[in-house]
C-alpha cells in the first residue's frame, strides 16, 4: 500500500476534511515523501490485528524522518528509525509501530533540517498535534518539509458471504458498499454489523449480525418484489382514438386499463387524422381516473372527469 504526501482524508474512517494545515501534505514542496506498509491491507483502510509492524518512508531528498502516531485510545507517540532520523534520498527507512487496535492516524514528517517534535508527544487530538507540528516547523523555509498521512483501522476479522435471490443486489455493511451479490468471503471487521441487501424493485433486506474473529458467515436473503401500486385509467371518446401512456401504446378507445400509480403523460390521437392531445395525469393507487374526449366542437379536446 503506497501513500503520497497528500493526506488521505477518509471520512468513512472518521478523519475530518479540516485537518490542521501543518498535517496536510504539500504537493508543490521540493521535498516529497511517500509511505508504504510491509503487510497488505485486508481491504482498503483496514488491517488485521495487531496491524502493520512498521511504516516505510521514502523521500526524494536527504531528510530527517519522524512518525507521529495517534491511536484511537491513547496519546501521540513519536517514532523514528532505530539508528536515527536522518535518511538519504531514495532510501526506504522503516519506523517500527507498536501493536495497534481500532482507528489509527499516522503522520510521517520529513524535513531537510532536524525537528524537535517533543511538543507533539502526549497530545490526544489532531488539532493539538497539528499545533505542535506547526510550532516545530514555523521557521523552516517553504517547501523544505512535508507530511504523509495514513489513516486506517486495525481489527479482528471474519468473512461474510451473501447469495440469495435475485442476483446483482447491492450489499452494504454499516453503510459501506461491499459489492453486489453473489459475494464470497469478503473480510468484515469482527463485531456487530448491520447488513443491507437492496435492488431496485425489491423490498430491502436488513439484518444486524455478530461476526466473530475468523468466523465465516453466510446470508441467503430472498428479496421480495415491491408490491405494485396500481390505479385504473378509463379513456372515452366520441370518435375512435389511439391511447399511449408515456409513449407506450395502450390501445384504442373506449379503453379501461390498470396502470402504475404516479405521474404520467397521456397522448390521445383520433384515428381520422385530427391533431391529438397530450395531457399530464396523476393516478393514485386504488383510484380510477377517467378522461373524456370530444370532437363535436370542430376540434379534438380531452378533459379529466
Amino acid at each position: 500500500m503506497r501513500r503520497s504526501a497528500v493526506p488521505l482524508l477518509l471520512a468513512s474512517l472518521g478523519l475530518t476534511a479540516c485537518a490542521p494545515a501543518a498535517l496536510r501534505g504539500q504537493p508543490g514542496a521540493r521535498l516529497q515523501l511517500s509511505t508504504t506498509f510491509p503487510v497488505p491491507e485486508v481491504r482498503p483502510g483496514y488491517f488485521r490485528r495487531p496491524g502493520p509492524v512498521a511504516v516505510q518512508a521514502t523521500s526524494n531528498a536527504d531528510a530527517y524522518v519522524y512518525g507521529l502516531l495517534l491511536p484511537e485510545h491513547g496519546a501521540t507517540q513519536l517514532l523514528a528509525p532505530a539508528d536515527g532520523p536522518f535518511t538519504r534520498a531514495g532510501v526506504q527507512r522503516q519506523l517500527a509501530l507498536p501493536p495497534l487496535s481500532g482507528f489509527t492516524q499516522l503522520f510521517t514528517v520529513a524535513s531537510q533540517q532536524p525537528l524537535d517534535l517533543q511538543g507533539a508527544v502526549g497530545t490526544t487530538s489532531v488539532s493539538a498535534l497539528g499545533a505542535a507540528v506547526a510550532a516545530a516547523t514555523r521557521t523552516l523555509p517553504a517547501g523544505s518539509w512535508n507530511v504523509a498521512t495514513d489513516v486506517f483501522r486495525v481489527s479482528d476479522f471474519g468473512t461474510l458471504s451473501v447469495t440469495g435471490s435475485p442476483l446483482d443486489a447491492r450489499v452494504t455493511v454499516n453503510g459501506e458498499v461491499l459489492g453486489r451479490t453473489p459475494l464470497t468471503d469478503v473480510p468484515v471487521p469482527a463485531g456487530s454489523v448491520t447488513v443491507r441487501v437492496e435492488r431496485d424493485g425489491y423490498v430491502t433486506f436488513t439484518q444486524t449480525v455478530t461476526i466473530n474473529p475468523d468466523q465465516r458467515l453466510t446470508l441467503t436473503p430472498a428479496l421480495r418484489p415491491v408490491p405494485l401500486r396500481l390505479g385504473r385509467l378509463v379513456v372515452e371518446s366520441s370518435v375512435p382514438a389511439s391511447v399511449a401512456l408515456d409513449e407506450v401504446p395502450l390501445g384504442v378507445t373506449p379503453l379501461l386499463v390498470q396502470v402504475k400509480a404516479g405521474n404520467h403523460t397521456l397522448l390521445i390521437s383520433p384515428l381520422d387524422g385530427q391533431p391529438g392531445q397530450r395531457l399530464p395525469v396523476s393516478l393514485r393507487s386504488g383510484a380510477t381516473l377517467t378522461v373524456g374526449c370530444d370532437a363535436a366542437s370542430g376540434s379534438f379536446t380531452c378533459t379529466l372527469r
